[in-house]
Parts: structure tokens; C-alpha cells; sequence
């Protein structure tokens, strides 16, 4: 009894330290500014586009865009309402691991400690983007998915769970696939039984296929700009892998941790060899591959996060750490690789990153600590307590020299597109993110580019055709490409001609358009 009290308040006494780290790590990437201004713009101009004018969906989570956007409409603030509503998620998240998912205080405790020193989850457990959501969700499915319900009502429950967390990120279809599988399958896959549960799974989908709908009559395209950006760039799949691995090393080396909890998650779920903890490992193997096959990100650890918290998941409820002996194993071999490493999240300061300079931040492969990099400006914590507003004053200043322009040509486009006035229309040539014609052009040299940063040639008459409203594009194949392309994202939304426009253009019928133009045609 005395232990079993001993451990319970150890539990206690580490959701508060996984808090006050959230807290004191709490920040906002750069990134976040892109939804950001879209979500003032729907507040202030009713339209929810990053440029005004412009259908084009520049964010890569509709769900995560919703909540900061109603909760905008409330706050009228950027700053604090997503750093808020992070750490909050956050802690539900941690909460729910410990309470529903661990199958003892012990496993409670190392699911804890574990989290408490990743710093890929906590770096993302704020930042402004949709990580903390999507852990959320991950735990709510395991929660519901664990429960062992042959029933179709189960699969319905689940089926919610994958699709809302498919809305925050589309790409984490992969994580639950095998298991929606599996819960459709078994015990005895008949043909009534699997007939029902397809059912409830597609029931438990609406939500996915609701936005889907509105997304493709809204702007277009059922997916994400983003996407386009970021998986058209002509790069050689070889070199992505490349730049994958590189990722993978980078995280050894920054969050040394992370990537062995990862696999010890994947482990444990092979020696257990239940149906539940097989299916989600193969998950969590599907999007470490996917996130190689891509070649990372340029942001340190940001994809990682989520397998993380599915592996724990897996370890803390396969029964294995029960007991004393079971727990201080695994205890100190988590806090002796964690507190090894100095970029552990628990040693954070209020000025970490303020004496180093950008080589620091950056490693040779572009991938960044991307915490560090902006926390001097976004960081949540400083000498005398809580931020009124972040320190942008760089930003805003830089911004402002592009007041009255009618087209910006900007590379970073997170803080700078936010303090940019809304009625410029910004072109990203470095990334494409938010621009829908260069995000459908290849990458400028596809021996030589930045993860996340594929930059692209303008062309020639782009910028004039922005500013005046005629199509001026000096390639005649493109010219009649991007005619068909603004009738998608400038034309009223309600016409036959945009419909069946649409339909062509997700069909591919136009590519031989694109293929025809030079800026396509010249790359090897």
C-alpha cells in the first residue's frame, strides 16, 4: 500500500513537471503565423484565404484552423489564445496517457518521465501548430480502440477518432489504417459483419468527408497547397531518402531519446503480438517511412512527435511495467539518455537561444532547432515572467516597407505575411506554400535545395499578371494553365464552367499543360 501511495503521488508530482516544462518551453514557429493570418482574415474580411482574393487552403490542419479560429473570434488575439490552448491539450493529453492508457502507476511513471524529456514532444507540444491535437487524438483513439468491442458502434467510435485526427493532418491516415483494418476484420470478417462495420466507418468518417467536400468546392482541391508544395518538386526520390535518414540522425543527435522510445514502442509491440499492439506499431512504422520517403522536414523533431507518443502508448499499456522491478530498469535508462543529452527540454532557460547564432541552429542537412531559433522572439517566458505580446518588432518593422505594395516577393512568410498588410498579395518562391501556381512548378535546382524550402522560379509576367489582373505570363503553355488555375481560385465559387474546371483539373487533364511550359520542360 505504501508504495502503490508512494507511486501515485510520484505520478502527481510529474504531470506538474511535464506542466511547468510545457510552460517554460512554450513558443510559436513562424509557421504558425501562415494559419494565423488566415484566421484573422476570416475574422476581419469573412474569407478564409491567406491572400485576400485568393481560394488557396495554405494550411495543413483544417481541425487545428477551426479551434483557432473560433477561439480567435473570442480573444481577438494570435499570442497567447494558441500557446493557451496548446498547453492545455497537452496536459489532457499527458492525463489521459496516464489514466487510460498506462496499465499501472509504474508504466505511468515512465510514460512521464519519457515525455517530460523528448524534446521533439515538447517542443511541439506548443509552437503553434497542430502536434498537441493530434497527440490528443492519438490517445483518444488508443483509449477507444483498446477496448476490445467487436461491435460496429466500436468501429464507429473509432473511425470518429482517426477521422478527426486525418483533419488536423491528413498524412496520419497511416498511423491508423492498420488498425481501422483490423477493427473491421475481426473476430470473423462475414460479409454482414464487415458490410455493418464499413458502415460505421464511414459514419465515423463524415466529418473527414464533410470538409473534404467543402474543401474541393471552396478551393478547389481536397488537399492542401502545402501538399502540392512540398511533395511536386521534381527532387529525385533517392535524395529524399537521403535527406530522410539525415533527419533520423538529427534527431540522435539533438533529442537522443526520442528515436530509441520509438523503437522500444515497436519492440514491445512484437513481443506482445495482440492484434491491438501489432496493428498500431505497423502505424507507427508506416509513418516513419512515409516521413523519410518525404525526406523529414526541416523542422528538428517536429515528425516525430506523434510516433513518440504512440510508442509510449504501446509500452505503458502492454502490462510489461507493473511493478518496482520492471520500472527502475527502464526508469534509468530513460533519464540516463535523457538528462545525458544538453538539449534536454528540462535544462531550457527563458533566454535559451539568445547566444547563439544561426550555424548554431542550423545543421549542415537545413534542419533546424527551430525552438531555439524563434524563442527569442516568441517565447512565452522571459526574465520577469509572461510575454504581454512577442518581441516582433523586427519583423513588423521589415513588413512595413511593403506597405502600398500590391505584390510582396517574400521567402519567410510566417511573421513577416502576418504583419504584411492584407491587401498585399504575397508570392512564396521559396517554399510555394501559399502559392498555387509555383507550388504546381519544380524546384529551381533539384540538385541543390533546403528540406521545406524548395525554392522556385517565378515566371516571367507572374508578378504583373498578380498586380494588374490580366494574364501577362510570357510562357504561352502556362499562360493558358494558369487561366484555368485562377478560374478555380479567383472565379465565383458557384458556376458550371469553375465545376467542370475542377474536375479537369484533379483529374490532370491540364498537366499536359504544365509538362508543355519551360519551366517544367527543362528539368531533368
Amino acid at each position: 500500500m505504501r508504495d502503490t501511495l508512494k507511486q501515485y503521488y510520484m505520478v502527481i508530482c510529474l504531470l506538474l513537471v511535464f506542466a511547468a516544462v510545457v510552460v517554460n518551453t512554450a513558443w510559436l514557429s513562424d509557421d504558425s503565423y501562415i494559419t494565423l493570418r488566415t484566421v484573422r482574415n476570416m475574422v476581419t474580411a469573412h474569407t478564409l484565404t491567406y491572400n485576400l482574393g485568393e481560394r488557396v487552403q495554405t494550411y495543413t490542419h483544417p481541425l487545428w484552423m477551426l479551434i483557432l479560429l473560433v477561439c480567435h473570434c473570442f480573444t481577438r488575439e494570435a499570442y497567447h489564445t494558441p500557446i493557451v490552448i496548446s498547453i492545455v491539450i497537452s496536459l489532457i493529453a499527458a492525463g489521459l496517457v496516464v489514466s487510460r492508457a498506462a496499465t499501472s502507476r509504474a508504466a505511468a511513471i515512465l510514460a512521464l518521465v519519457v515525455l517530460i524529456l523528448s524534446k521533439a514532444f515538447v517542443d511541439y507540444s506548443t509552437s503553434g501548430l497542430e502536434n498537441p491535437l493530434t497527440h490528443l487524438l492519438v490517445v483518444g483513439f488508443w483509449v477507444a480502440y483498446s477496448r476490445r468491442d467487436p461491435s460496429p458502434r466500436q468501429a464507429l467510435v473509432i473511425s470518429l477518432w482517426a477521422a478527426l485526427a486525418v483533419l488536423n493532418r491528413m498524412d496520419t491516415i497511416l498511423l491508423f489504417a492498420p488498425a481501422l483494418l483490423v477493427a473491421i476484420l475481426q473476430p470473423v470478417a462475414t460479409p454482414t459483419r464487415v458490410a455493418r462495420k464499413l458502415g460505421a466507418v464511414a459514419l465515423g468518417f463524415s466529418p473527414l468527408i464533410l470538409w473534404l467536400l467543402f474543401s474541393t468546392v471552396y478551393y478547389g482541391f481536397p488537399y492542401p497547397n502545402t501538399a502540392c508544395a512540398k511533395l511536386n518538386t521534381g527532387v529525385a526520390r533517392s535524395d529524399l531518402v537521403r535527406q530522410g535518414l539525415a533527419y533520423l540522425s538529427n534527431s540522435i543527435r539533438m533529442d537522443p531519446l526520442t528515436l530509441p522510445v520509438i523503437g522500444a514502442g515497436i519492440l514491445v509491440a512484437a513481443f506482445k503480438r495482440t492484434a491491438e499492439q501489432v496493428s498500431m506499431a505497423l502505424g507507427i512504422l508506416s509513418y516513419l517511412a512515409y516521413t523519410v520517403a518525404i525526406g523529414g522536414d526541416f523542422m528538428s523533431g517536429r515528425f516525430l512527435s506523434v510516433p513518440l507518443i504512440g510508442s509510449v502508448i504501446l509500452i505503458c499499456a502492454s502490462g510489461y511495467v507493473t511493478s518496482k522491478r520492471a520500472l527502475l530498469p527502464a526508469l534509468a535508462m530513460a533519464l540516463l539518455i535523457g538528462l545525458a543529452s544538453p538539449h534536454a527540454p528540462i535544462y531550457s532557460r527563458w533566454d535559451a537561444g539568445l547566444d547563439m547564432q544561426i550555424p548554431d541552429l542550423i545543421d549542415e542537412d537545413g534542419i533546424c532547432d527551430e525552438r531555439l531559433f524563434y524563442y527569442r522572439a516568441t517565447g512565452w517566458l522571459t526574465a520577469d515572467g509572461i510575454r504581454r505580446s512577442p518581441d516582433l518588432s523586427w519583423w513588423s518593422q521589415k513588413a512595413a516597407e511593403y506597405s502600398g505594395q500590391p505584390v510582396v516577393l517574400q521567402c519567410v512568410i510566417g511573421i513577416y505575411g502576418y504583419y504584411i498588410a492584407p491587401r498585399s498579395h504575397i508570392v512564396d518562391h521559396c517554399a510555394a506554400l501559399v502559392d498555387p501556381l509555383l507550388a504546381r512548378l519544380p524546384t529551381r535546382d533539384v540538385k541543390s535545395w533546403r528540406i521545406g524550402h524548395f525554392e522556385r522560379i517565378v515566371p516571367g509576367g507572374y508578378l504583373e499578371t498578380l498586380a494588374g489582373g490580366s494574364n501577362t505570363i510570357s510562357d504561352a503553355a502556362l499562360a493558358q494553365f494558369y487561366d484555368r488555375l485562377s478560374l478555380i481560385t479567383r472565379g465565383d465559387v458557384f458556376t458550371t464552367d469553375r465545376f467542370i474546371t475542377i474536375w479537369k483539373m484533379n483529374a490532370g487533364q491540364y498537366n499536359a499543360l504544365l509538362r508543355a511550359s519551360s519551366y517544367v520542360s527543362s528539368v531533368p
